[in-house]
């Protein structure tokens, strides 16, 4: 190799063909001309952009009135250079720049001056930033932080769902619109609205993500978004991001289940969730005084119940809680491994009821990944591989049928 402060290139010993000896001299003016400026290049751009905040500041942020009928007119001119910068993936990490400095700024204005301007558009905006980045995390507390500052500043926000962050209509919704909905299998909904007699739509679907959202949890969007980011591809990285996808969507079917109980209209439901059981317990045990050992022993025990999201007030059917307790046995352990646990669900029909088979064999399933995906990593595994895309499938279908299977009836406050 040469000098580090030659511009010259060494290419080996290989005999340099005239098209060669151009490349090595065009690689070595960009050497000389653009990546030894390159730093300097990216700072003053991030200097532009706090020049812009300061710009801001004088000329709008400084003479804001929180009274003002629109609260957010001192917003506007920042907000649309943010969207400008939006429009182009490579200039998001700008964008976040400019909302984080103006935030700052206002704040600040906001303390030294005991003025209490709205901040929720920049807050939201933010959000959105952070989520166009697939920061999900970092994007989720903004969108909670904006939709405060709408109930504290709007009498008609009377919670976090009448939000501009949460609204279906909002800037959360219109996110959801544009980048994730077109991901979702279109047989998700086909399978809720022929098991229920429903006619749900991706509004309806918007409406769940926006429910959990607001409830801290974005699972099913980064298993959406992050699952179309490898379609086609067959690499470890993509295996590993599937495998991702995967173990998200069996985290939030647990998480959905607790979300459903702690929600529930039946007070005995709400109070058996308050020191949440395991997965098993939560889809079966939970609902039987007796020790489940002691039930498999003495199966009249089956009988003796308590409140759980299969058996309460409200819900007088225990025929999924029975096809479940039934086989989850079969699912449990390491007895039967993931192969068999999908190729018995797969090849038995455990009730005519649509209903009772579909959520038995999703929540085994989900049941059965939750615990397979928690204890190990391996991505290329070939069983796991050839079935990905059936998984995902019946983890997105198992969560989406117990969310509108509960609203439907109207057994939680969903």
């Amino acid at each position: 190799m040469t000098d580090s402060n030659s511009s010259d290139i060494n290419f080996g010993d290989v005999p340099e063909s005239k098209p060669r000896q151009n490349a090595k001299s065009l690689l070595a003016r960009l050497s000389v001309e653009i990546f030894d400026d390159l730093p300097a290049r990216i700072d003053s751009v991030f200097e532009c952009v706090n020049h812009i905040g300061e710009l801001w500041k004088t000329g709008y942020l400084d003479k804001a009135d929180p009274q003002a009928t629109d609260l957010n007119s001192y917003l506007g001119p920042i907000l649309t250079v943010g969207e400008l910068f939006l429009e182009h993936k490579v200039m998001l990490s700008l964008a976040q720049d400019l909302y984080e400095n103006c935030i700052e700024l206002t704040e600040r204005h906001c303390r030294e001056n005991k003025v209490d301007l709205h901040l929720g558009a920049l807050y939201a905006n933010l959000g959105i930033t952070f989520l166009l980045q697939g920061k999900y995390k970092s994007a989720l507390p903004w969108l909670h932080a904006a939709a405060q500052q709408d109930q504290k500043h709007y009498s008609n926000v009377t919670s976090i769902y009448d939000s501009y962050a949460f609204s279906r209509t909002g800037i959360f919704g219109k996110w959801l619109d544009g980048n994730v909905l077109i991901h979702l299998p279109a047989d998700v909904l086909a399978f809720v609205n022929n098991t229920l007699a429903t006619n749900y739509t991706n509004d309806d679907f918007k409406l769940f993500i926006g429910w959990l959202a607001g409830r801290g949890d974005l699972h099913i969007v980064s298993s959406l978004l992050d699952y179309a980011e490898v379609v086609g591809k067959d690499d470890f990285h993509a295996d590993s991001v599937r495998l991702s996808s995967i173990r998200d969507l069996a985290t939030l079917s647990e998480i959905l289940i607790k979300q459903i109980g702690t929600s529930h209209n039946d007070p005995a439901v709400v109070s058996s969730f308050a020191d949440a059981p395991t997965y098993a317990g939560l889809i079966c045990h939970m609902h039987f005084t007796e020790r489940t050992k002691d039930r498999r022993q003495n199966p009249l025990l089956n009988v003796n119940r308590q409140a759980g999201l299969f058996h309460n007030s409200l819900l007088q059917s225990d025929a999924i809680l029975d096809s479940i307790d039934t086989r989850i046995d079969y699912c449990s352990g390491k007895t039967n491994s993931l192969s068999d646990v999908w190729n018995y669900l797969q090849s038995n029909n455990f009730s005519t009821d649509p209903l009772v088979d579909g959520i038995t064999k999703r929540l085994l399933l989900a049941y059965k990944l939750r615990n397979t995906t928690s204890h190990s990593f391996q991505p290329v595994d070939p069983f796991m591989k050839s079935h990905y895309d059936d998984f995902r499938l019946w983890l997105l279908q198992a969560v989406s049928i117990l969310y509108f299977w509960t609203k439907k009836n109207g057994y939680a406050a969903l």
